[in-house]
């Protein structure tokens, strides 16, 4: 791998493989090469989200630039891109050259690479690491000591440090998700052991267990597990798993919990004796658990011991393979109220009565029967009842007459009174308040509240003891309402109004709009009236003016305060902030304590209802019902516990029903102020009656409402707070969270009037709307105001009501980014609402069904009597803002992806945004919520009924607002837009509307492709009456002509124009300006191009402009291009691309795109179509959103000469064409052909919705639209026969009942008696049709075809089918070519004309039915004129072969006409066979043919591929002729071919063991193989016994080995094969090189040869080992002089050579191992970077490899083979010769390095050719970088007998020299 711009190797996922199977082996990546433009390798492999992968054997080369590192983790978009990984990875035999970087970690807990061997963690100098070496990214929990962290860039080049781990450190993946409560998701959670500590991050895309955590977990430790800011939790659920746990890892998970738990339950065994468990030990079965009751701690083991204890084996649950476990982790803990989780006897259901009993008892009294304490007087409970002094069971009545009471818990088990016959103000705390069956009550409802002062204080903390029952969570710091809870406090006049005046910023006053009975020391609210929340004040009441309205406060205001009110035309809203009384003589508060911001810990009272079993097992209902008016409510709520089946709200209802008579539900009047969580929920409750509250600082929901009949009104919400940044939190994951002031999505069936959302740092509202066709009834939503939110007005991808969901009588203003947004599968309408000052007033998006599945559904978004306002006459931009760059709330809201609502191409505000009609939903908002991320629905209309847009303008700071603007995100289609009633006020011209430019930067393979999407250039704004621009309406339509031959890069131009437009039917290519004389959409004078707009501007109605959906329904509508789609009329194109490719593959774009196509038409025209290729085989026209008197004419043309038939979409009956006239004497349809051009052609106008008509000369099918039910055009297979007659043969004949008869009568009774038939249908059935261009036309005619002949053509088509393919397109085109089959066979053997009933015929073509789905296919275009085969040519057969091998080349037959022409179309099937003519002399009569002798024919060819003849011989004769039609005789000549004896080689199929076992057999099989090196078939053919003999290739360079045993062996016939059982070497050492050679023969003598035979190596098995992970390796070269032996004598004797030098170095070397010995000859000019020639002679190399498992071992090796080299003489004898070392400057190359040195010389005289020693310096260089020795030298051969000696130094030769 080299040169590659980003990465060697990247892999994205592996699955289905064990560890190992999936490997990177042998692998070889260079960072950068030396040539100067080529690209740099960024990474050398990315590895993949996925365990498994083994790379074995890799080398890095030159990744030592800033950018380059070796290793690192992928990507994968749309899958996981951040926080993803922790799998292992192992690495084994990896070299690093020149590596600055080896491994880069983006994030903690990315993955653990294993290295198997030391090599990835080797130094750089050279020595190796410690095997089973761990590097992970730093995680907080391991020890330093033993993991310490890298420094440096080598390991820590990334984001996080590497820490190496040594010692077999192991870690596991840990992954969690779904957590109960569900307030834990987007938090993070943290691990701590004794290490320290490390968390994990939320993350909505995960791997594995999406969405959750992920984190690496070190094995064999102990580690606390929780959630930050909420770190103790007694009921605890979640699920889990720990991965890859060998038998001897565990991890012990810990979790701290605020209560001793009734119940723990691990994978859904459930545990009840809790303490009756024993410490965790390293030995402890796997699930096994323990609770610590003193520290309050729940450890479980997770281990990966196959043994589990008895009370865990049920619980486990985990993967397995051989070695690693995964195991499944799902702990669930909680803690019940009553004792063993039973609750006591019910007391009646009914509430006790209103009136006061006269029995009752005062707290105060000592006596007092009803009350119980217990606990040291800690805890309390009021009895149901005691007996009386008449003996009597009666109702315990308690009246608290003390003004202090604290208690840990109150159970109220009868009635306790808060009354004002004390002069008292009550104070009552306690940790929990129970009411069970009884009732609480302070004051009754309106005519008798209470007036004196009750605080109710609820104390407690995250670790306060909490009362949990089986089925309901209370908690602690709560009052649980299981009875009755009255609280009634002084009625307050209001409990909120609004300012009368606006008050600016320092102002110490306000006045208001109502006359208050407010009073000084209260507190209140002041709302937000700007964009930011957070610009709600609380402030104190320093007096009331004697007006009532005049307040002063103790402090002054910190924000401008607006109080203004606007009238626009017939609408009228209020800009004022609101003004609420948060104070109440009932208070139910929190206790406060120094951490209560921070953990969010409020007071909490719960509503609920629970069916428990008393003590004698009947089952019961506590059932609770509460009213509360005028209470105040004061750090209340517990954030996080959102679930609906433990909502910590302020007040929640849960489980208690519909609220009745005897069972009120309500909360009127009431204040919640700097709440923790929700303000009022109900869950399980109906008809809940929520009026004039006041909600202050919640965080998360204000009011969240689930269930029906609900009342909700006159209710203030102020300051909903985003917890994600609640006090110092950042939760940048937190994204997801979006809450609502008014959360009422869930609730059916809801009045709600008169509320306000007046700052939300989500949204406003939350809700389903009104049904569509709901009444302006007395229960009509009115008065809702929604202001300071980041959206207004939401309705999500779950909600709506029915088909259509309504929004009515709302004011929305300042919202920060949508006033209204909605996200729906319904349609939505809009009416009577004000939305002003905000950054985009309304997008509409609507989703369903999916375009894909071609249906449709006509939705809207629809806007009736809207005010929509830019800036409000008091907007100002110095204050109405927010800060982007520092709002944690904005800052998370668009953290990874801006979220924000697009801001316009001015950087102005929108009032509304055109629509998106989507297939499926966006994924909001864990992406934008504009963002289209899906193919377009195929309908959808914006339809604006009444509309006022008042300021919008050039701003001054040079922004400008605007009506209308489409969205920057879509680049697919802007479905239409219908304006009627526009009323514009102040609005500049350049402020209507802007069409944006389409996004060049996608034009990309894997968005648009080549060209732009059509987004931005199909945007249609229709104006009905002219009240948005002028005149009598029209249209503003886009420049789709923009850039056309302009920009390149835009790919729009002339040369897009389809082909088939541009070309005419005879094939000649049409100037463009013949037909084309303008680019765009069709319009006249009356459209003027506005550039403020980017549009044109149509304002009269010359045009009706139209969008017209073209959608292709064949199958391959997302990977068949057919765009550019032209459209034609009046001399003006336009040219349509389509949606952009929306799919992800893997992280990559899939690069597929539907083909449907928006365009835009005038309707009342004609539009020609043509598409990018082949027309769709079924496609789909369809006019949006007209009615049924709009009509439109389109022509398509069509490649194919097939038949096409119109539907109206949904129906079965085909629109019949206009020259398809019905005979009504005859009782059958007639074909007309047209007299005149365009005879048949529909009009414009035609009263029939799909009128059509095929015109054959231009090949475009014409269709008249009318009205918007779609038109099916569908391609139905048909053939075209052509046949040409004798010119005597006349047009009446023709269609007489010769013919006609003869190709239909009756065909189907015909076939059904066994006659010859061709059609199987009636004579009406076969159309008859004129031929243009050979392609099917609708009419007949009569044409010459030059030699006094006629050609008639007719079709006929699926029409004609039997049942059994009835349906099936693809059957049916095979049947019809199958009788169009039939019928070329009869004319290529000369039957057909007889068949027929004519005297004489002369040609016959036809084309070929479609057998594909889809238009992609290759099937005939055009009519074949068919040939008769006359005689057939062979072809390409050799002249000889061998015995039993294959013909090279095969023969082919090839079927020719009289012209010499293929005949490539035959009818029906055709076969040609081969036989053997052994009729000559030189031949052997045993000789058989083989191979497959019959081949069918095909496309005029017949290829016999396998033939082969037996026995040689001379001349022999292969004979082929026609076997298949029968009695056909072509001409063709007989081949001879010479057979020749066969070769023979050997050869070993199971190869040779690489070492083998001193002193055992031998076993080789041997096997005769051909000339291919394939099996030798038959090897006794000729009755010869075949033997072979097994010895040394010379035995005098093996010592005393010897071989003993059976050296000669017979071979099988049947097998060919040959095993040497019992042959054997003795004496052989260990690692040596042992030649043997074969000679085989045969009896009697025919062959007898000699060949090469394997290298034997041999071992002890139990000690020789230096073969083993020998994974240090040099490569080492020496050179001798001359090349004779390796040239002159056999080719043997190279390999003779090298194992006599591989044995040498055997004996020179310990410790290592020397492998890959081989020699090669370099003549005397080659020229060599690190050798050259002394003497000008050639020289034979040799080289070897030094390998062993330990770096200095190889290095003595090198100078112990060195050293043996150097002077005096290396006693190299070989063949009777010293060898010579050759070069005077290298004595040994090692890895091809050498230095030069001084040398001295000495040559010997040795007889008759002597070999001359040349002593080469030998260099000792040790390489600081490598910290290796390295040694060069170099060998040549001397040519001279005389002896000479030098002993003074001599410079060596230069090359030239």
């Amino acid at each position: 791998m080299v040169n590659n711009e980003d990465t060697g190797i990247e892999i994205k996922l592996i699955s289905g493989t064990a560890w190992g199977d999936a490997k990177i082996t042998n692998l070889t990546v260079v960072g950068h090469s030396l040539q100067s433009d080529a690209p740099q390798t960024k990474t050398g492999i990315i590895l993949p989200f996925s365990p498994g992968l083994f790379v074995d054997g890799a080398k890095f080369f030159s990744f030592n630039r800033t950018d380059q590192v070796a290793l690192k983790l992928t990507t994968i978009t749309g899958t996981c891109v951040r926080h993803c990984g922790g799998f292992y990875y192992w690495f084994r035999g990896i070299k690093f050259y020149s590596v600055a970087r080896r491994i880069h970690w983006r994030w903690t807990h990315e993955g653990v690479l294993l290295d198997k061997d030391g090599s990835l963690t080797a130094d750089p100098s050279g020595a190796p690491g410690s095997a089973n070496t761990t590097i992970v990214p730093y995680i907080g929990l391991i020890d330093d000591t033993t993991c310490p962290i890298a420094s440096g860039d080598l390991y820590s080049s990334g984001a996080v440090p590497s820490a190496i781990c040594t010692g077999g450190k192991r870690f596991h993946r840990f992954a969690l998700n779904n957590p109960v409560p569900r307030s834990l998701n987007a938090k993070k959670l943290v691990f701590v052991n004794n290490q320290g500590s490390t968390d994990s991050s939320y993350m909505e895309k995960r791997l594995t267990h999406k969405p959750g955590w992920m984190a690496l977990l070190p094995s064999k430790e102990e580690i606390l597990i929780y959630f930050e800011d909420d770190e103790q939790f007694t009921n605890i659920t979640y699920n889990s798993k720990i991965y890859d746990l060998m038998e001897n890892d565990y991890v012990i998970v810990k979790h701290k919990l605020a209560q001793t738990p009734d119940v723990v339950q691990i994978n859904g065994i459930r545990y009840s004796s809790v303490g009756d468990t024993s410490p965790l030990t390293p030995k402890s079965p796997n699930l096994d658990w323990h609770f610590a009751g003193d520290t309050k701690e729940l450890s479980i083991m997770v281990s990966g011991r196959r043994k589990s204890s008895s009370r865990t084996a049920r619980a486990v649950s985990g993967v397995d393979d051989d070695k690693y476990r995964h195991i499944r982790l799902a702990p669930t803990t909680y803690r019940c109220f009553y004792s063993n989780c039973i609750a006591p006897s019910s007391a009646e259901e009914m509430p006790p009565s209103r009136e006061r009993p006269s029995d009752y008892y005062s707290w105060s009294n000592t006596n007092n029967p009803c009350l119980v304490w217990s606990d040291d007087e800690q805890n309390v409970t009021i009895l149901s009842g005691h007996i009386n002094s008449e003996r009597k069971n009666v109702t315990c009545w308690v009246v608290v007459d003390v003004a202090s009471i604290i208690v840990t818990t109150l159970t109220v088990d009868g009635v306790l009174v808060f009354g004002n016959e004390h002069d008292l103000d009550f104070f009552l705390s306690a940790e929990t308040i129970l009411v069970l069956n009884g009732r609480i009550i302070a004051g009754f409802e309106d005519a008798d509240p209470f007036t004196k002062k009750l605080t109710i204080e609820l104390r407690g903390n995250h670790s306060t003891p909490r009362v949990d029952f089986p089925e309901i969570n209370l908690g602690s710091k709560a009052i649980g309402c299981f009875g009755g809870c009255d609280f009634h406090g002084k009625k307050r006049s209001p409990s909120w109004t609004r300012l009368a005046l606006t008050v600016a910023a320092g102002t110490g006053y306000i006045i208001v709009q109502d006359v208050v009975d407010w009073v000084a020391g209260e507190e209140i609210v002041i709302t937000t009236t700007g964009y930011d929340s957070r610009e709600t004040e609380k402030h104190v009441i320093a007096a009331v003016a004697t007006d009532g309205v005049t307040i002063t406060l103790e402090n002054t205001l910190a924000h401008r305060h607006m109080g203004e009110t606007y009238t626009v035309g017939q609408h009228n809203y209020d800009m004022r902030a609101e003004v609420g009384l948060l104070s109440r003589n009932i208070k139910i508060i929190g206790q406060w304590y120094e951490d209560i911001d921070k953990e969010a810990y409020g007071a909490r009272v719960l509503v609920s209802s629970v069916i428990m079993k008393d003590i004698n097992g009947k089952v019961v209902n506590l059932k609770g019902f509460a009213r509360f008016s005028n209470v105040e409510f004061h750090r209340t709520g517990q954030e996080g516990w959102t679930d609906t089946w433990d909502p910590r709200f302020s007040l929640a209802w849960v489980g208690t029903g519909a609220s009745t008579t005897a069972r009120p539900a309500y909360v009127k009047g009431c204040a919640f102020h700097d709440g923790y969580s929700t303000a009022i929920g109900t869950f399980g409750a109906d008809d809940v009656t929520i009026s004039g509250n006041v909600v202050h600082r919640t965080i998360f929901d204000g009011i969240r409402l689930t269930g029906t009949g609900h009342k909700l009104e006159n209710n203030l919400v102020t300051l909903t707070l985003f917890r994600g940044t609640w006090g110092d939190r950042k939760e940048l994951d937190n994204y997801e969270d979006w809450h609502a002031s008014f959360e009422v999505a869930e609730a059916s069936s809801l009045i709600m009037k008169g509320n306000v959302a007046a700052g939300s740092e989500r949204r406003g509202f939350h809700i389903d709307g009104e049904a569509c066709d709901a009444p302006e009834d007395d229960n009509a939503w009115t008065g809702n105001v929604a202001h300071g939110c980041l959206h207004g007005i939401q309705i999500f991808t779950a909600d709506g009501v029915g088909s259509c969901s309504m929004i009515r009588n709302f004011v929305v203003y300042k919202s920060w980014d949508y006033g209204i947004y909605h996200q729906t599968q319904v349609s939505v309408h809009i009416k009577n609402t004000v939305i002003a000052d905000s950054i985009v007033g309304y997008l509409p998006y609507i989703f369903a069904p999916v375009a894909l599945t071609h249906e449709y559904e006509d939705k809207f978004a629809r806007m009736e009597n809207v005010l929509c306002v830019g800036r409000s006459p008091h907007f100002d931009p110095a204050l109405d803002k927010m800060d982007e760059k520092t709002d944690k709330n904005l800052l998370i809201r668009n953290y990874a992806i801006a979220r924000e609502a697009p801001r316009n191409v001015y950087g102005g505000k929108t009032c509304v945004m055109l629509p998106m009609f989507q297939s499926t939903p966006n994924a909001a908002p864990f992406k934008a919520f504009h963002f289209n991320l899906n193919y377009p629905a195929v309908r959808g209309l914006l339809d604006i009924r009444g509309l006022h847009a008042q300021n919008y303008n050039l701003n001054s700071d040079g922004t400008r607002d605007l009506v209308f603007f489409t969205n920057p995100s879509n680049e697919d289609i802007f479905h239409p837009t219908y304006l009627r009633n526009i009323v514009l006020s102040n609005v500049d011209e350049a402020s209507k509307v802007y069409y944006a430019r389409p996004n060049i930067e996608l034009i990309t393979p894997s968005d648009c492709f080549d060209m732009e999407c059509d987004g931005m250039k199909k945007v249609l704004i229709k104006d009905f009456d002219g009240g948005f621009i002028g005149g009598t309406g029209g249209s503003v339509i886009p420049q789709a002509e923009y850039e056309w031959d302009g920009d390149p890069i835009r790919g729009l131009g002339d040369y897009r124009i389809p082909k088939a437009m541009l070309t005419t039917p005879s094939g000649d290519r049409i100037p463009v300006n013949q037909s084309v004389d303008n680019r765009g959409v069709l319009r006249d004078a009356s459209c003027t191009y506005n550039p403020t707009w980017q549009a044109y501007d149509c304002t009269d109605k010359s045009f009706d402009y139209r969008m017209l959906v073209i959608e292709s329904l064949d199958p391959d509508t997302e990977t068949r291009r057919l765009s550019p789609l032209a459209l034609l009329s009046e001399r003006y194109i336009d040219l349509n691309n389509g949606p952009q490719d929306h799919g992800w593959c893997f992280g990559y774009a899939c690069l597929m795109r539907i083909s449907t196509f928006y365009t835009i038409v005038a309707t009342g025209h004609h539009y020609d179509v043509y598409f990018t290729g082949y027309a769709p085989k079924k496609l789909r026209l369809t006019l949006l959103n007209v009615d049924d008197d709009i009509t439109l004419r389109v022509a398509i043309w069509y490649a194919r000469p097939e038949k096409l038939d119109v539907y109206r979409a949904g129906s079965n009956v085909v629109v019949t064409p206009e020259n398809y006239v019905y005979d009504v004497d005859k009782d059958k349809w007639i074909y007309k052909r047209p007299e005149t051009d365009g005879q048949y052609r529909p009009a414009i106008d035609s009263n029939i919705h799909g009128a059509n008509y095929l015109d054959l000369k231009s090949d475009l099918l014409y269709v008249t639209l009318r009205g918007g039910i779609p038109v099916d055009i569908h391609t139905v297979p048909a053939v075209i026969l052509e046949f040409g007659f004798p010119a005597e043969v006349t047009e009446d004949e023709f269609f007489g009942d010769n013919l006609a008869n003869n190709l239909a009568t009756p065909w189907l009774y015909n076939f059904q008696l066994n006659i010859q038939s061709y059609l199987e249908v009636p004579s009406e059935k076969i159309r008859v049709v004129d031929v243009v261009r050979e392609t099917p036309s609708a009419a007949r005619r009569r044409r010459s075809t030059g030699n006094g002949t006629v050609s008639y053509t007719i079709q006929f088509s699926d029409e004609i089918n039997n049942a059994s393919v009835s349906g099936d397109e693809a059957l049916a085109a095979e049947f019809l070519n199958n009788r169009t089959s039939t019928l070329l066979l009869d004319f290529q053997t000369g039957h057909l004309w007889e068949r027929l009933n004519v005297t004489e015929g002369a040609t016959f073509s036809s084309t070929q039915a479609s057998t594909s789905n889809t238009s992609d296919d290759t099937g005939d275009l055009v009519l074949v004129k068919y040939t008769i085969p006359t005689h057939f040519v062979v072809s390409s057969l050799p002249s000889s072969a061998e015995e039993y091998v294959v013909f090279d080349p095969p023969p082919l037959v090839s079927i020719l006409d009289a012209d010499n022409q293929l005949v490539s179309k035959l009818g029906g099937t055709w076969m040609v066979t081969v036989t053997l003519d052994k009729s000559g002399p030189d031949i052997d009569a045993r000789a058989i043919l083989l191979g497959n002798t019959t081949v069918r024919v095909y496309k005029g060819y017949a290829n016999f591929t396998d033939l082969r003849i037996t026995h040689s011989g001379t001349g022999y004769v292969l004979r082929f002729a026609i076997s298949q039609p029968s009695g056909i005789n072509l001409a063709s000549a007989d081949p001879t071919i010479n057979i020749s004896l066969r070769t023979v080689n050997v050869g070993l199929p199971d190869g040779v063991d690489a070492f083998l076992e001193h002193g055992k057999s031998v076993e080789l099989i041997v096997e005769l193989q051909n000339v291919h090196y394939t099996i030798l078939e038959n090897i006794g053919y000729k009755g010869h016994t075949w033997y072979l003999d097994i010895s040394f290739d010379d035995g005098t360079i093996y010592g005393n080995t010897a071989i003993v045993g059976s050296t000669t062996f017979t071979f099988d016939p049947a097998t060919s094969q040959t095993v040497t059982t019992g042959f054997n070497l003795t004496n052989t050492v260990s690692y040596y090189h042992y030649n043997v050679r074969f000679r085989v023969y045969t009896e009697p003598a025919l062959f007898d040869f000699i060949v090469e035979g394997p290298t034997l190596q041999f071992i002890w098995p139990l000690t020789d080992s230096i073969h083993l992970n020998a994974t240090y390796l040099k490569k080492l070269k020496i050179g001798f002089v001359g090349h004779t032996y390796l040239s002159d004598l056999s080719a043997s004797f190279k390999s003779v050579f090298t194992a006599y030098i591989h044995n040498v170095m055997v004996e020179q070397t310990a410790g290592v191992i020397i492998a890959n010995t081989k020699a090669k000859r370099r003549p005397s000019t080659f020229q060599s970077p690190y050798m050259f020639q002394t003497f000008g002679v050639g020289y034979t190399e040799v080289a070897f490899d030094v390998a062993s498992s330990n770096l200095t071992l190889v290095d003595i090796a090198v100078t112990t083979v060195a050293s043996f080299l150097v002077y005096p003489y290396n006693n190299l004898i070989f063949g009777g010769s010293r060898l010579v070392i050759a070069d005077t400057t290298c004595l040994l190359l090692v890895e091809e390095m050498c230095n030069n040195r001084n040398v001295t010389w000495v040559a010997l005289d040795t007889g008759t050719e002597p070999w001359v020693f040349v002593l080469v310096g030998v260099i000792l260089a040790l390489f600081m970088a490598g910290g290796g020795l390295a040694y060069s030298w170099i060998v040549i051969r001397a040519w001279t007998n005389k002896v000479g000696v030098v002993t003074e130094p001599f410079d060596p030769p230069t090359s030239k020299e």
